[in-house]
């Protein structure tokens, strides 16, 4: 529902206020306002430079990501953000890029080192976008201070460090971890006696796929597509049942890097992050060749097998208290709980934000309100259930009866026999940011209303004064005509009455659109029927329209926003839609009033890039009244808009 053409839109070296502004803007005034809001609202730093390297636009991120004010750095050459050493480099990839100029998208974006103002260097991710411009091509450059990231993957690195040491005191299993793709990052010491590769000709260059037998593999993946309708090959067959949460264990042929073939017992399980994301796979396989030759084989390697567990089990418990240390330092609050939602762990996190010690909640239920203590049960009983559970919202109160907004994620926690054993919860303290969305929606609200204020005010004057000046011109026109002696003349007086009155009913529509007086002196449902009237008399295109339970006195941010998104809707369909039949339905109850608005026309991709600014704009509108906004669609079925509002009457 509308786009920004990019060759309609060019930065100057400059800048008024705190805003971005423009040598050229073609773009709608309104458009233009909302594009500077959305840049000075990213939290990424936003640098444009044209193809000098010049720096053309600087938003708010920028400034507070490399310590500059915004005048400090308009018409300064890009290279002031880099570091010295880089500046060669950096000029030599500039005119590669030009010469090239292509979008890179975040994940796949470029990580360098930017200098803040005070001199000091920190690692960015950037991600570069091109558009052209009438005054030539420029770039866009998205700059990202990932420090926090950095420390965060170092402490991966060497928590890794730490899991392999402990993967390296098993000889006589091959314990295996891969990532997601297959690719192997864990060979332990028992792999390398039990299949013949070291840890260097395996680690980052090969999939298990190198010492299965692929006949199996195949019928594996046989198996699954007869059994469960799973069409899926290579190493995808090995780790199936291990993605969908079970603990898969089976007897494979390995072959080793001499040619032998052993049978093993393998099991493999899933391994998640902190917050239960599915980052890979652990496999743990024992050589079970003889079992086939003696049924005490058999005996003895499932004991073997079940002292490693036993071993590790061991291990673990005595890493206990390095693990609390670490969750100590984590920033979120970090809760476990065993299978009776009873708490077994409460980090110092917790203890800040809740106001209670580990001491006084270690063993008991969650110290909450018995509404929020409801909401935190069903988490964690759909953790324990095997469910992972990722940034729920959650409202609470401390200690001292503060009220606090939590993002909160759960997963549930297994022992050392892959059962279920407890939950584990970590809760993000997002009460200032809720503050911040509220203020955000209540400047968002008075935009708004200040505009439609505005636009009213100058529909006012457009039919009060312009149109009755017009009206009285083409009275005297007529009346000039009328008494005039020349036929020539009277002729042109009669025309040019006619085009004052045409010039008349233009301005009358413009100001209806502006503003349409019947939204304030009869209401909403008469100002949304005089719409969709309007609409089929203009395109002979029938529109049924209904009312059900609508009050008059709706408050006006209310009335105007479900009107806007009405009238944006029916323009969307009179361009794009070639509807036969179009209905336009509104009804209220005690407490949401809901707008229907649905054509049998073409319909339209949702994620394409003409859906999104229009799209955009209405929900904001509605979110701003505090509802939301459903849009469904798909080629060839028509569309659906659908919006429900709280019921606010306007106060006498």
């Amino acid at each position: 529902m509308g786009e920004i053409k990019p060759k309609a839109f060019a930065a100057e070296a400059g800048a008024t206020g705190s805003g971005v502004s423009h040598q050229q803007v073609r773009l709608p005034e309104q458009s233009q306002r909302f594009l500077t809001t959305l840049l000075e609202a990213s939290s990424q730093g936003i640098v444009s430079v044209d193809r000098s390297g010049i720096i053309t636009l600087v938003n708010l991120g920028a400034e507070k990501i490399f310590g500059y004010e915004r005048a400090e750095l308009l018409g300064k050459h890009m290279e002031i953000l880099l570091p010295e050493r880089l500046r060669q480099i950096h000029s030599a990839h500039q005119q590669s890029y030009f010469m090239a100029p292509h979008n890179r998208q975040m994940g796949f974006g470029s990580e360098l080192s930017g200098r803040r103002k005070d001199g000091t260097e920190f690692p960015a991710e950037i991600t570069l976008s091109h558009i052209a411009t009438d005054q030539g091509p420029a770039v866009t450059v998205f700059v990202s201070d990932i420090t926090a990231r950095k420390a965060a993957q170092a402490a991966a690195i060497q928590a890794s460090d730490h899991f392999t040491a402990l993967l390296q005191a098993s000889s006589r299993v091959a314990i295996i971890a891969t990532g997601m793709d297959g690719t192997i990052h864990v060979f332990n010491t028992g792999a390398e006696n039990m299949l013949g590769y070291s840890a260097s000709e395996i680690i980052g260059k090969q999939t298990p796929l190198v010492f299965h037998v692929a006949s199996e593999v195949e019928a594996r993946s046989r198996q699954l597509l007869e059994q469960d309708g799973v069409n899926v090959s290579g190493f995808h067959a090995l780790v199936e049942a291990a993605r969908k949460g079970s603990y898969d264990e089976r007897e494979w042929t390995y072959v080793c890097k001499d040619g032998r073939r052993l049978t093993v017992n393998l099991a493999i399980t899933a391994v998640h992050d902190q917050k239960g994301s599915l980052t890979g796979f652990l496999g743990m396989a024992s050589d079970v060749s003889e079992r086939k030759a003696a049924e005490a084989a058999v005996v003895a390697s499932i004991t073997e097998q079940r002292r490693l567990q036993l071993r590790m089990a061991q291990v673990l418990r005595q890493t206990d208290e390095a693990l609390q240390a670490i969750l100590d330092a984590a920033p979120l609050a970090v809760v476990t709980f065993d299978r009776r939602a009873r708490i077994a762990s409460w980090n110092r996190a917790a203890e800040r934000l809740f106001g209670y010690s580990s001491q006084e909640v270690l063993g008991r239920g969650f110290p909450l309100r018995t509404e929020h203590r409801r909401a935190l049960r069903h988490l964690i009983r759909l953790s324990l259930a095997g469910d992972s559970i990722i940034a729920r919202s959650w409202q609470a109160e401390t200690r001292e009866g503060l009220s606090i907004y939590g993002s909160v994620s759960a997963a549930p926690l297994h022992d050392e026999f892959g059962k279920i054993s407890g939950a584990i919860v970590l809760i993000e303290d997002v009460t200032a940011r809720k503050a911040l969305e509220k203020e955000h929606l209540l400047l968002g609200a008075a935009l708004v209303s200040t505009r439609e204020d505005e636009a009213r005010r100058i529909a006012a004057e457009l039919h009060d004064d312009i149109t009755q000046r017009l009206a009285l011109l083409s009275m005297d026109l007529g009346k000039a005509a009328a008494i005039s002696n020349v036929a020539g003349d009277a002729i042109l007086m009669k025309s040019l009455q006619r085009s004052v009155l045409e010039i008349a009913e233009g301005i009358r529509r413009i100001s209806h659109r502006l503003h349409p007086a019947i939204l304030d002196d009869l209401g909403l449902v008469d100002a949304i029927q005089d719409l969709c009237g309007e609409f089929e008399r203009r395109l002979g295109v029938p529109v049924r329209f209904s009312a059900e339970g609508v009050p008059q006195r709706l408050r006006k941010d209310v009335a105007s926003s479900l009107y806007r998104v009405t009238q944006e809707s029916l323009q969307n369909i009179a361009k794009h839609a070639r509807a036969a039949n179009i209905t336009v339905g509104m009804a209220a109850d005690a407490k949401t009033l809901e707008l229907r608005i649905e054509d049998s026309g073409t319909g339209f991709e949702m994620d394409s890039p003409s859906s999104g600014l229009g799209l955009h704009s209405m929900r904001e509108r509605i979110r701003f009244v505090n509802g939301e906004l459903k849009i469904a669609s798909q080629l060839g079925l028509g569309t659906s808009v659908i919006v429900k509002v709280p019921l606010q009457l306007e106060e006498l």
